[in-house]
């Protein structure tokens, strides 16, 4: 309650003016609250948005070559060091002792032989005759390969016959697969299609 001069009850005209005091002051407060919850919006949309940019901040800085797909160069020199998670089996690298090997064998029998002679004596340099016969076994490498192929061009000829009945001619009509003037046969096509796989 609004007490007057020496505790008296105000007057009207005292009412009165603390009533537009008041009013005026609350006229400012509720200036001063529009301006302030305006701000605090903008604030807090500020901060979504600097929180969305620092997530994705963060997700970038935790992009390496093996969870994206930015190449291995691009770490410089922060690259991760190589951890392996393969542990010490205790047995030297290669092919173990007693397994069964996957090597290339040689054959009893074989299509072409080539011999080799020396052409001088590996001790003095005197020269060697092959005629005077081997000084022992000779030892044998094999080299197993693919012999040359060669195209072989067929030519289909579409004769054209005459009928007797009517006189009309007619042409013979080419086996499948021969469609057009030049066309691969189908050793070919399959050579082709076994090399491109």
């Amino acid at each position: 309650m609004v007490s007057g001069r020496g505790g008296e009850l105000p007057s009207y005209d005292e009412l009165a003016a603390a009533v537009v005091g008041l009013t005026a002051r609350l006229d400012e407060l509720s200036t001063r609250i529009g301006v302030l919850e305006a701000d605090n919006t903008r604030l807090v949309a500020e901060n979504e948005a600097l929180r969305a940019e620092n997530a994705e901040l963060r997700r970038r800085l935790g992009l390496t070559s093996k969870n994206s797909s930015k190449p291995p160069s691009s770490e410089g020199l922060d690259k991760p060091p190589v951890t392996s998670t393969r542990t010490r089996s205790g047995r030297k690298p290669g092919k173990q002792p007693g397994s069964a090997g996957t090597a290339l064998s040689q054959v009893p029998v074989t299509e072409t032989e080539v011999d080799h002679y020396p052409p001088e004596c590996g001790n003095c340099g005197g020269g060697l005759d092959p005629m005077a016969g081997p000084a022992g076994d000779p030892v044998v490498r094999q080299v197993f390969d693919v012999p040359e192929v060669r195209v072989r061009v067929t030519a289909h000829l579409l004769h054209q016959l005459p009928c007797s009945g009517c006189g009309a001619r007619t042409r013979a009509v080419a086996s499948p697969g021969v469609s057009a003037p030049a066309v691969y046969g189908p050793t070919v096509t399959m050579l082709a299609a076994y090399l491109a796989a």
